[in-house]
């Protein structure tokens, strides 16, 4: 018998909604919404709050990528850059 796996609900910007895995991460999550990740994605916005990539997701969100083209994107970037 198949393990059923739970689905969570996100939310992209522009209004349009998908399921994906509960437990996959913020960049899978934002893969499978809209159909690719962009290289040029440094971090997500989850709830409006700035997280890494690699952020897991257990319930239903609004998701945003976060590019260096926005202020937090060149916040991540300055910051990424000094380690």
């Amino acid at each position: 018998m198949p393990i059923e796996t739970h689905q969570i609900q996100i939310t992209l910007p522009d209004g349009i909604s998908r399921q994906v895995p509960a437990g996959c991460t913020a960049g899978e999550a934002l893969r499978r919404a809209s159909g690719a990740l962009a290289h040029d994605v440094l971090a997500i916005k989850v709830n409006g709050v700035l997280r890494d990539l690699t952020a897991i997701l257990t319930e239903d969100a609004s998701v945003e990528a976060v590019t260096f083209a926005s202020p937090d994107g060149k916040d991540v970037y300055r910051h990424s850059s000094t380690h």
